[in-house]
């Protein structure tokens, strides 16, 4: 399967040898080229739920709260960028923004400015609340702004898309990137 990116990650086989294991192909791209594939997808039937949403939660209902979905996808488009790439998520779930992003960021790093591949943790409702949002990068267009894959942006039937977003708003609270090394999957 060719990405719209142009890498080819569909046949990793022989890439990985041992665990732990550092990876010679970045997740962050591997998870990028998994959120492409998701564009267009979202939410069907209901806000905050359909097949595509359940997916992104690893096969569950929407919560009681109705529950964002933004981490869940990012989460998914990484878990399986690591399953691709034969290793274990060397991160927890998390259906917070902010909370995966600091799980994220513990494993990996923070890093500014930002990548392709690399995830975006952005403000959402007063400074300091709880609630975020969270975002893989799909490219860099200049040093004030970026290009990005979201899911749940905008009213219902929110879907995965991309969009254009400036390095140098408030709302932006940071950047980091996926670790490179993990544990084999056996």
């Amino acid at each position: 399967m060719r990405h719209r990116i142009g890498w080819d990650f569909t046949n990793l086989d022989g890439i990985l040898e041992s665990s732990p294991v550092m990876l010679s192909v970045s997740p962050g791209l591997v998870a990028l080229n998994v959120a492409l594939d998701e564009l267009g997808n979202g939410e069907e039937g209901a806000n905050n739920d359909g097949p595509h949403v359940q997916r992104y939660r690893g096969g569950k209902a929407a919560p009681d709260d109705g529950g964002s979905w933004c981490a869940d996808f990012v989460f998914f488009c990484c878990a399986e960028a690591y399953k691709r790439l034969g290793v274990k998520t060397p991160f927890k779930r998390s259906r917070g923004a902010k909370k995966l992003f600091r799980h994220i960021s513990l494993a990996g790093s923070v890093v500014d400015p930002p990548q392709p591949g690399d995830v975006v943790l952005f403000e959402r409702g007063k400074p300091g609340d709880w609630r975020g949002h969270i975002a893989i990068c799909e490219r860099v267009v200049s040093d004030k702004e970026i290009v990005t894959i979201e899911g749940n942006v905008g009213r219902y039937p929110a879907v995965v898309k991309r969009v254009d977003r400036r390095t140098d708003d408030p709302a932006v609270l940071g950047f980091c990137r996926l670790p490179i090394s993990g544990e084999a999957l056996l």
